[in-house]
């Protein structure tokens, strides 16, 4: 509690991190930063969903800067074939291997244990994500104590790192990538988040922010999620798109993912986001991709779309962002197809 300021919220940190960024050039649409701190309070894995490379450099960029760490971000390329790859590459003018920068971001995690540290993955293909980052996926689901990861080089050989539970992986798809391509298993422990910045006039005076640390998002991620609830009939909509996977696939919302889809919402109604809203960006956050993931390519001519099933659930006026993730994943596979 040396580190918590009991005066912070949730409403006043996304309100900064948006002037924080604002005075450095940049302003993010409306309700985005609330977005990005209920993300991180519910999930080590943020995949972030329609951003270009450099899109996804500035926004790390400013997190990194806001949280007082430094920039940590890879591009996934060709080479990523093994787990120790994420770790380690090769320097081909030094013949030797050199630290990654999430290595630099877990070696950073382990030394400030008090910030929110943030390791960038850019260029992720889902067909290509489990052959190097099986493995970390064991810290994402159970992050709460030093995590042993266990990876092996191209030569099969193992060797151990530990992640302390303040590193947080931010992933950003490849430019055509859909999520619905993710692993079931990435899918459903991933936060998605669909956000977006402009361009505007940098400020010359900054103005001073109080610092957010790590301690200071377990402290009010606890306080919200103990705190106003959203109504139980509001819920009983999520128990519907459930019946409604399970008619054509093997699906359950487990306990896990109840979790993090509590604490996304809970979060958002901690930043003054109404119940409805805070549902809808909660469950396009945490339940529709992995559910669209197992439906993909299981739905009959006569079975409602997927977007018309959440509609019919969450009402026409209450799934935006459901039905804009939706309609996302299906443009790219419309223009997959064009394009084949």
């Amino acid at each position: 509690l040396d580190f918590v300021d009991k005066d912070q919220t949730f409403d006043n940190a996304a309100h900064e991190f948006e002037i924080f960024a604002r005075e450095r050039g940049y302003k993010f649409r409306a309700d985005d930063s609330k977005k990005i701190f209920s993300a991180l309070a519910s999930s080590r894995l943020v995949v972030v969903n329609g951003m270009s490379n450099r899109d996804f450099q500035v926004l790390l960029h400013l997190l990194s800067d806001y949280f007082e760490t430094s920039l940590h971000i890879e591009a996934v390329d060709d080479s990523y074939h093994y787990s120790e790859r994420v770790l380690f590459k090769q320097d081909m003018q030094l013949y030797s291997s050199v630290k990654t920068h999430v290595y630099l971001a877990m070696d950073e995690a382990r030394t400030s244990l008090r910030n929110i540290c943030l390791a960038g993955l850019t260029n992720v293909t889902g067909k290509d994500l489990l052959r190097y980052f099986t493995p970390y996926m064991g810290y994402v689901k159970n992050p709460l104590s030093e995590y042993p990861v266990k990876v092996l080089n191209e030569l099969n050989a193992e060797s151990t790192h530990y992640i302390s539970p303040n590193l947080w992986f931010v992933l950003n798809l490849a430019e055509g990538e859909s999520v619905d391509a993710l692993p079931a298993s990435v899918a459903e422990s991933a936060a998605v988040i669909m956000i977006s910045h402009s361009e505007c006039e940098e400020s010359e005076q900054h103005t001073q922010t109080r610092k957010f640390n790590y301690y200071q998002m377990d402290y009010l991620t606890e306080k919200a999620v103990s705190g106003s609830c959203i109504h139980e009939d509001l819920w009983k909509r999520v128990d519907r798109l459930e019946e409604f996977a399970q008619r054509h696939a093997e699906f359950a919302i487990g306990n896990k993912l109840w979790i993090s889809l509590e604490k996304f919402a809970h979060v958002l109604l901690a930043c003054g986001i109404g119940e409805t809203e805070a549902l809808d960006e909660a469950a396009a956050a945490h339940l529709i991709t992995p559910m669209m993931v197992l439906l993909n390519g299981k739905l009959a001519a006569e079975d409602l779309s997927f977007a018309e099933e959440v509609e019919a659930v969450f009402g026409e006026d209450h799934a935006d962002a459901c039905k804009k993730l939706i309609r996302s994943c299906e443009a790219h596979r419309t223009q997959n197809i064009e394009g084949v």
